[in-house]
């Protein structure tokens, strides 16, 4: 490339990073144009997609801010802006800039500007705000969540008035219209176009003869297709009325945006053109998870849209027209279902690689293609403004980036065929397809994983280059890379697989503590959901800690769980399984007999009595189980366990602990209902205090030494709140919330996941992507599980599934990575078109196992040193048995194989015989038991009962102890006494500190309060209360946002990290023009940050601080500088110690980010990283040069601590 002055590898020199290697300097230093970058698992891609951005900036063709970045997590947003900002911030001061650009221009560019990195929903978010208008979509309109759209969705159903012929319950039919509304939005098809496909359809199996030895009309089989069609196009009204609710409410769900931005780029070049004229530099993260309507938007706007629109134009499929019948063509040679109404037209239109169309611009740098640059050029510009080298045409350079290898969300919309799509749709200026790069260099798995995962990717990627689509080729291990472990084993039952699983990890933990080591990462991933309750508790029996990830979400952790299903009890008396999760749970726990008594008394309570012997004695699970059927669920005339409780009836029915329990339950449920009127919030604040979840969550959180605290429970109040922001919202309408939740956002989501080193994590292989463990282990690879052979749901049978015909990732003539089409072009007559059926039926199922293999390839290449695969025979019920799936035996074949590039990587630890064929299930005559109620002490409930005993009878002998001082006589009842004892309590009451734990996370502005006034934030925090009307933390956010436009930046802030959170002082008469006056004539309105409103969490003892740092400057000396805004006075010298803590946080904040990025240790950059605080008012910079370090602020929080406190007092010394 003409112009590079350069090269990646000098560049990663002057930087201070290793390398890069051949394979990614060809991918950092690209042309401009498209490019295609095919990216391994653990090839580094993130890094790499961060040095072209620095290495384009460093050559000069583009500025930061003309590069945009896609991904699909908000994590991946972050990793991949952190990665930039830190790259660019070091190149700022790297001795390079100056010999590059002696002028310093590029220097200036570099500080004044970064990149738009955003996900893809939040980009086309961003393109509705700004044009909506075009369609028109009003630029405010909301976005509603999975559950709300749900609940708007069954609203329309339930009020629906006209023809609907099926059986389906309401709540099916709304997940159907949400599924078809999902996909007709996807597929950017319109209701219409696939009301004629049906029709067309339907007229092909009732006009075309019957075949040889066939009589009568259409088989049964045709018959089932057609009333799927049926079916399906009968929902159409539903979705309809869903869409116009929609548009009534000014609302957008996620299927509408993408595809509302989709047509837009479509429809109104001008949008591409703005875009065009924006961005120099675009990246597409994760490509291979895009689908149809993300693909026809990027392309629409930065590549070949008609290219695109002439896929969806191709005739997939034909019809032989019949002698003895005059039915139609399938399709027509007219535009194809499901085509984008309005085309690109060639008028007028963006330059694909030339820049942006004449006249049109973004309306914030002008039209200048190079206006990112200082003077409308960048250094060595040219005076008619374009750039040296190829830039100097203002080419556009796209690079995508992903693996055909890891296309595993084919099932929630991606299209593994948009990434060979790719090289078509992003053509380079000749009009040849865009080059493709590989990335092949493993930075992350052992040699023996990678031999098994190239295996399982082999028929993969044969198939691929067989239809002359985009593949990657065998991965290779990086060339220092260290021996692993891989371990095989097949075992006769799954209760051996767990243990030997368990076993095997607990190995891997006693080694580590043996020589020292902190426990390695560890995971189990798994197939199915159901498949981790069981596996955890075999791990949880060999004393190592487990987390199960994501399944269930945030409504299915043990404290929130407790929380619904009380303010259920309090709302809805009839809500049998919230009662007897509470009965039976961990605090109350009534057993059998006194929850049969229970169900009983509800019966006779029911409102009419029950006719039949309602005395009838329940002895064993079978009569508890008839009885509950009784009352759960009830229905709305009859009473409830509720209802029960609050009235239970005579003692004698019940254990004297059951019935002392059971009335006590009433008194706490009757006594939350008489306070059940107050605000959601509230309510349920008042829950969680009254039934003791959050001392426990705290409990547990101190037992542990870390990890989970509050924090489920502060997401839970988050969640409550947004719902309660609602005028409408009710105790009602918030459990209901709850419930379409469960099932639609799969419990609400509890946050992405993290890896963690202190404990086992247990989680599902879709989940696992983009994450790494030491340890991984991959079980239950048997028949039927992994891969799962679970009814395939396809559009010949499925509501929710359009014709592959009207989709638009269907397979083309000339592209076969599709989905595969019903091909009919040789049908003349029924018994061919069942055949045809067939026929595609198997393509579809071939199809889905390769998803499958997918699959189990990113489960294989998670690890990144131990590897466990396992399967077993038999299961826990049934009488089949399983047995190796295909998957493992290809690995155990190959290992065994002398010829195969995977032999002898693996050592299979256990490979039990095949039983024999008449062999009886072993699980038959021994099924699995479980205590129930459970123990929630379990193997711990004779010690702690023995040191509960003692404790009790210490008691009982303090009481029985003569009291050294006896009333007198004439204080026969004690009351002097008493009034002595009231009084001192209600002293020590005034004068002792109070004894407060402190929450899992703090904001660091709290960190000041701690260290000058400990019980006033003690105080807050015991009883959180709003903070009054404050004018001076108004004009702090106003000046703030002021700041913001200064240094180009937008981002949202919490409350506690505004600024002026932690100033105490101020004068609320000042205006805001004053300060930015003041702002203006100080030293830092003329510095540009490498960083600003930098968020950040960080541990400190075991509690998390969050916070913001508003902005950081690069120092000399590869030094850096966190500066504090403050609007208010400054404090006296009294206060500065407790003001200077919330600097030392941020100094350590800052050190902790730069050793993530850089991977220097954390204590060598703290030594680097000074902190101050910038007094507007006054002009006046503090910068105290004796910050806290980890260990002071460690011992803050620590002593903070009630038990250490206590331990205090007690030790003199």
């Amino acid at each position: 490339m003409s112009g590079v002055r350069v090269t990646p590898q000098r560049l990663a020199d002057a930087l201070g990073l290793p390398p890069p290697t051949d394979e990614q300097a060809a991918v950092i230093a690209a042309p401009t144009g498209p490019t295609l970058v095919v990216a391994g698992a653990g090839a580094g891609k993130t890094e790499t997609m961060a040095a072209r951005v620095v290495w384009m900036v460093a050559n000069q063709l583009v500025a930061p801010d003309e590069v945009l970045g896609l991904t699909f997590t908000r994590k991946a947003a972050q990793q991949l802006t952190s990665r930039i900002r830190t790259r660019l911030a070091r190149l700022a001061g790297a001795p390079l800039v100056r010999e590059i650009d002696p002028s310093g221009a590029l220097r200036t560019v570099i500080a004044g500007a970064e990149p738009e990195i955003s996900t893809y929903h939040s980009y086309a978010g961003r393109l509705l705000t700004a044009h909506g208008l075009l369609l028109p979509v009003e630029p405010s309109a909301a976005l509603l969540t999975q559950t709300q759209l749900w609940q708007l969705a069954h609203e329309v159903v339930r009020s629906w008035d006209g023809d609907l012929d099926t059986d389906r319950t309401p709540v099916s039919v709304t997940e159907a219209v949400l599924a078809l509304s999902g996909q007709l939005a996807e597929h950017l098809v319109e209701p219409e176009e696939l009301a004629e496909a049906h029709a067309e359809l339907e007229k092909l199996v009732y006009t075309l003869p019957a075949g040889p030895r066939q009589r009568g009309g259409p088989s049964q089989k045709l018959q089932d297709v057609v009333n799927a069609q049926r079916e399906r196009v009968a929902l159409l009204p539903l979705v309809n009325q869903l869409a116009e609710a929609l548009e009534r409410r000014g609302a957008l769900d996620f299927g509408s945006q993408m595809s509302l931005a989709a047509r837009l780029a479509v429809d109104h070049p001008e949008v591409a053109a703005a875009e065009r004229a924006r961005f120099k530099l675009v990246l597409l993260d994760e490509y291979q998870d895009t689908g149809h309507a993300q693909r026809v938007l990027l392309s629409a706007l930065f590549g070949n849209a008609r290219a695109v629109q002439q896929n969806r134009r191709s005739e997939p499929v034909r019809v032989r027209a019949s002698a003895t019948s005059d039915h139609a063509t399938l399709w027509s040679d007219d535009p194809a279902p499901g085509e984008i109404a309005s085309d690109v037209r060639r008028a007028g239109s963006p330059d694909l690689h030339g820049g942006a169309r004449d006249g049109v611009g973004d309306g914030r740098r002008g039209d200048s293609p190079s206006s990112g640059w200082p003077g409308g050029g960048g250094p060595g510009a040219s005076g008619d403004g374009s750039r040296a080298g190829e830039a100097g045409s203002g080419a556009l350079a796209v690079t995508a980036v992903g693996d055909p290898m890891q296309s595993i969300y084919g099932w929630r919309g991606a299209s593994a065929a948009n990434l060979p799509r790719f090289a078509t749709d992003f053509p380079v200026g000749d009009g040849l397809p865009a080059p493709i790069l590989p990335l092949l260099t493993s930075w992350r798995n052992p040699p023996e994983a990678l031999a098994l995962a190239n295996l399982v990717a082999d028929p993969l990627r044969s198939r691929a280059r067989a239809a002359g689509g985009a593949t990657v080729d065998a991965l290779r291990a990086k060339p220092d890379a260290h021996a692993g472990a891989v371990e095989l084993a097949l075992t006769e039952t799954v209760a051996q697989e767990r243990d030997w699983i368990a076993e095997r990890i607990a190995r891997e933990w006693i080694q580590a503590r043996e020589e020292g080591r902190p426990p390695p990462t560890s995971a189990v991933l798994i197939r199915r959901n159901a498949d981790a309750a069981p596996l955890a508790e075999a791990l949880r029996e060999q004393g190592l800690p487990v987390e199960i990830v994501g399944l269930g979400g945030l409504l299915a952790t043990p404290e929130v769980a407790d929380i619904v299903a009380t303010l259920r009890l309090i709302a809805e008396p009839g809500t049998g399984s919230a009662a007897v999760r509470i009965l039976t749970g961990a605090r109350w726990r009534i057993g059998v007999a006194d929850l049969a008594a229970l169900a009983k008394r509800a019966r006779m309570l029911s409102i009419g009595s029950l006719s039949g012997d309602a005395s009838t004695a329940i002895t064993d699970a079978t009569g508890l189980a008839s009885a509950l059927r009784e009352v759960a669920p009830e229905p709305t005339e009859r009473a409830g366990l509720a209802d029960a409780i609050a009235d239970p009836g005579p003692a004698e029915n019940y254990s004297e602990a059951g019935y002392a329990r059971i009335l006590a339950l009433g008194e706490e449920l009757a006594a939350l209902r008489e306070r059940s009127g107050q605000p959601l919030v509230e309510l349920v604040a008042d829950v969680e205090r009254t039934i003791g979840v959050g001392v426990e969550t705290q409990t547990r959180r101190a037992i542990a030494g870390g990890g989970a605290g509050r924090e489920h429970l502060d997401a839970f109040a988050e969640v409550v709140a947004g719902y309660a922001a609602d005028s409408r919202a009710s105790l009602s309408g918030l459990l209901a919330f709850f419930t379409a939740a469960e099932s639609v956002e799969n419990g609400l989501e509890p946050g992405e996941v993290e890896v963690a080193r202190d404990r086992v994590q247990v989680l599902t292989v879709h989940a696992a992507k983009g994450l790494e463990w030491e340890v991984v282990a991959v079980p239950h690879v048997s028949a039927s599980v992994f891969p799962s052979t679970t009814a395939l749901s396809t559009w010949l049978g499925a509501l929710t599934e359009l014709p592959t015909t009207l989709r638009g990732d269907r397979a083309q003539p000339d592209a076969a990575e599709g989905v595969p089409v019903l091909d009919l072009s040789g049908v003349g007559d029924r018994a061919e078109l069942e055949q045809a059926i067939t026929e595609h039926r198997d393509a579809l199922k071939s199809r889905r196992l390769d998803e499958e293999r997918r699959l189990f390839y990113v489960a294989l290449t998670r690890t990144e040193r131990v590897l466990l695969v396992s399967a077993y025979y038999w299961p826990e019920t049934g009488t089949s048995q399983k047995g190796p799936s295909e998957f493992l035996l290809e690995l155990k074949e190959a290992n065994d194989d002398p010829d195969s590039p995977a032999y002898g990587v693996a050592t299979v630890a256990r490979w039990d015989d095949k039983p024999p064929a008449d062999a009886v299930n072993p699980f038959a005559d021994n099924p699995p038991t479980a205590q129930w109620p459970r123990d929630p002490l379990g193997d711990r409930r004779d010690p702690i009962e023995q040191g509960a005993t003692l404790v009790r009878a210490a008691l009982d002998q303090l009481r029985s102890t003569p009291a050294e001082s006896a009333p007198e006589d004439d204080d026969p009842e004690g009351w002097a006494n008493d009034v002595d004892a009231l009084l001192a309590e209600f002293t020590a009451a005034e004068l002792a500190e109070q004894q407060v734990e402190l929450p899992g996370q703090l904001p660091a502005t709290a960190l000041v309060e701690l260290r000058a006034d400990p019980t006033r934030l003690a105080a807050r925090l015991r009883r959180p209360l709003p903070y009054p009307p404050n004018p001076m933390a108004r004009r702090g956010t106003a000046f703030h946002a002021w700041v913001q436009s200064w240094y180009s930046t937008d981002q949202l802030l919490g409350l506690d990290e505004l600024p002026g959170a932690a100033d105490t002082a101020g004068r609320a008469d000042q205006e805001l023009a004053t300060m930015q006056a003041a702002f203006r004539r100080s030293p830092w309105a003329h510095r540009n940050p490498i960083d600003v409103e930098v968020p950040f969490e960080t541990s400190i003892a075991g509690t998390v601080i969050r916070g913001r740092m508003d902005a950081v400057f690069a120092e000399p000396g590869d030094r850096w500088i966190v500066v504090d805004w403050k609007t208010g006075a400054e404090p006296g010298p009294a206060d500065e110690p407790a003001v200077a803590m919330q600097l030392a946080v941020y100094r350590l904040a800052w050190a902790r980010l730069m050793a993530a990025r850089t991977g220097e240790s954390e204590d060598a950059i703290l030594q680097r990283v000074g902190a101050a605080f910038h007094y507007v008012r006054s002009g006046r910079t503090i910068a105290p040069t004796d910050l806290a370090g980890p260990d002071e602020l460690a011992r803050l929080i620590h002593d903070a601590a009630p038990e250490n406190k206590d331990t205090e007092q007690q030790d003199p010394h």
